[in-house]
């Protein structure tokens, strides 16, 4: 059997009868609260219940009819107030009833109820009265009204009286369950130092000496076998160690050959890039400035529309003007046969022909400044086939500019396009050399591992038989004073 087992086997015992005495006293305790709920709900709530019976039947009703019989209440507040005390008792003493009682709690109980019956009655009575507000017959039952109060207020005391006494008893059994669980937790606790405790530690003492005999005997053959082991594989670490040391030299001088061509490679690669980025900016400034000049035809067309746009507009008020002028000239006839008429008809006509005089001067008004709007529209129209001219050169210049720029265009293209295969192949070769410097590091660094790890093997080797060599020391030690 196992050391573990045999301690675990002499635990299980003592831990079993600890479990016993737990149970014991969790079982102790919960009879302890038990005692002490019941003597809270069942002995102190109904006290306070079987108390506001009494006051509510002392107090409020024989109080209410006296307050009418004094005059200092209405019949009406007097009558609500009855109302409310009488559910209150009847809320009260169905709660009492509901909770655990005595034999002889429950004859008191049932002699209370037909006092009860008497009293409540009685109370109806007064109810009845005092809804039909006869005051003189509520005052009748001020002093006989307390012949069925107060026997009724004597059984209620009767009652609370008996609680106080269950409640007693109650007591008394929960301090017996204390004292005979503190009694027998005194004797478990003793029993438990004597009976289980004492031989169990001179039990273990004798299983771990004897295990532990037979495990420093182990110990010490054991340790001797690996002292022979370990000199053996020191011999062999440092072996290995001398040839990896060997073979990291190597790696060492191919690693930095290795740096050199990818660091040749990266620059050339970086060259044939800058390259490839000009050749990339200038092809961009040529598209710039061919949607520049693509824009600009653009824009030179639209104002060439504009203008002959205008040149018509123009035209239409070249005719609006010609209009104009042919009815200022009529007008100036109208005016000129009015004037006549006028004059033809004397006094009466005079105001009509001043009138007829001021419509002749607007009429050669209206003449001159037609005819200045012709002056106008002429030279605007001179002005606009100038522009039309010059648009129409500006538009044949940017057509041959548009074209040479297109040309370019395509030569920085084709530049770029063999630039960018050349700058593929450079990075290429620069891809190659640095993955290869890279797989020569990684080798030179794996081999450098290997030989701190050959080095830390030959070291722990010592280390262990340095060890092995204290351990055989200790074991002997142990195994004498066992």
């Amino acid at each position: 059997m196992k050391l573990m087992s045999k301690i675990q086997l002499a635990i299980a015992f003592p831990a079993g009868f600890l479990v016993v005495v737990g149970l014991w006293s969790t079982w102790g305790f919960w009879k302890i609260n038990h005692q002490v709920a019941t003597i809270y709900d069942d002995r102190v709530v109904p006290l306070k219940q079987l108390k506001i019976i009494s006051d509510e039947y002392g107090l409020d009703v024989v109080d209410q009819v006296n307050k009418v019989h004094a005059g200092t209440i209405s019949l009406n507040q007097a009558l609500s107030n009855i109302k409310a005390a009488q559910k209150k008792i009847e809320e009260n003493w169905k709660a009492y009833r509901q909770t655990y009682l005595t034999e002889e709690e429950e004859k008191l109980a049932a002699q209370a109820e037909q006092l009860f019956k008497a009293a409540n009655a009685q109370i109806s009575e007064i109810l009845v009265a005092l809804a039909s507000g006869n005051a003189a017959q509520v005052a009748q039952f001020d002093g006989p009204l307390y012949q069925y109060i107060d026997p009724l207020s004597a059984k209620i005391q009767q009652l609370s009286d008996l609680q106080l006494e269950v409640a007693q008893e109650e007591r008394a059994k929960a301090t017996g369950i204390f004292l005979l669980m503190t009694s027998v937790l005194i004797v478990l606790s003793v029993a438990t130092i004597v009976i289980v405790l004492l031989p169990i530690r001179l039990f273990v003492n004798r299983l771990i000496v004897a295990t532990l005999r037979d495990t420093v005997n182990t110990v010490a053959q054991t340790s001797t076998e690996i002292a022979t082991a370990t000199e053996e594989q020191e011999r062999l670490a440092e072996r290995q160690a001398s040839s990896v040391n060997k073979t990291t030299t190597t790696m060492d001088e191919l690693k930095i050959s290795s740096q050199q061509s990818a660091q040749q490679a990266f620059t050339a690669a970086q060259g044939a890039q800058q390259v490839l980025q000009l050749s990339h900016e200038g092809r961009q400034a040529v598209a710039q400035t061919l949607a520049g000049m693509e824009d600009l035809k653009e824009k030179v067309g639209s104002i060439s529309s504009a203008i002959a746009f205008l040149n018509q507009q123009l035209s239409q008020i070249d005719t609006y003007q010609q209009v104009v002028a042919e009815i200022a000239d009529q007008t100036n006839m109208l005016a000129l046969n009015a004037s006549v008429e006028a004059v033809r008809a004397g006094e009466q006509g005079k105001g009509f022909g001043v009138v007829a005089a001021e419509i002749r001067k607007l009429a050669e008004g209206s003449k001159q400044s037609a005819e200045k709007i012709n002056n106008l529209v002429a030279e605007i129209q001179r002005a606009f086939t100038n522009t039309v001219k010059a648009t129409q050169s500006g538009s044949q210049t940017v057509e041959e500019e548009l074209t040479g720029l297109q040309n370019m265009a395509a030569t920085f293209s084709s530049v770029a396009n063999a630039v960018d295969e050349v700058a593929v192949s450079v990075q290429q070769i620069s891809l190659n050399a640095k993955q290869q410097a890279v797989g020569v590091e990684q080798v030179v660094d794996e081999m450098n591992l290997l030989n701190q790890a050959a080095a830390q093997t030959a070291s722990g080797i010592t280390q262990t038989k340095v060890g092995t060599q204290k351990l055989n020391e200790k074991a002997n030690e142990l195994k004498a004073m066992v």
